[in-house]
């Protein structure tokens, strides 16, 4: 299910992002050949398809015109915040504000329309968001799907480049 967004009100155009794209903006992240990010069993994942997560929604609640916090924006885990666990830099999901929530970012070229995500605090700072190569196989037929763990590593690697599209203003 898609919710609209309802947290931020600003309504500046965010750069590197298409021209239609609005800060309180709904996105789906996806890296390609790996599904988007979502969440099954409260667990973040890149799920494929992405039809099988919980929730494939997020929405990014910008400081400064730079993005800052990636929340969900669907199912039971609505509101709920994208995080590097301060202690072992597992990425999970928060229901409360805290320590290892923030994230950055960055691009080479603003026409490409992928960003690497990273930890933009804590002792993680700095570590990108990374998917793992192999999957996990779920489900029978044609209810089958692969998860993909979801980490932080220290350099950017095949699987850290994604894809922000919107999907409800």
């Amino acid at each position: 299910m898609r919710c609209a967004a309802f947290l931020v009100g600003l309504t500046l155009a965010w750069p590197g992002l298409p021209p239609s794209a609005r800060a309180g903006d709904n996105f789906e992240i996806r890296v390609p050949g790996k599904g988007s990010l979502g969440v099954v069993d409260g667990k973040v994942y890149f799920v494929d398809p992405p039809q099988r997560a919980g929730c494939r929604d997020w929405r990014l609640v910008l400081e400064d015109g730079f993005p800052q916090d990636i929340i969900t924006m669907g199912g039971k885990w609505v509101g709920w915040y994208l995080t590097a666990d301060p202690k072992t830099g597992g990425v999970r999901l928060c229901k409360k504000q805290g320590r290892g929530l923030k994230w950055k970012l960055t691009t080479k070229e603003l026409t490409e329309l992928a960003f690497t995500v990273q930890a933009a605090e804590g002792k993680f700072k700095g570590c990108y968001l990374e998917v793992e190569e192999r999957g996990l196989r779920r489900g029978k037929g044609k209810g089958r799907y692969t998860l993909y763990r979801v980490k932080l590593a220290k350099k950017p690697g095949p699987n850290s480049k994604m894809r922000f599209t919107v999907v409800a203003h």
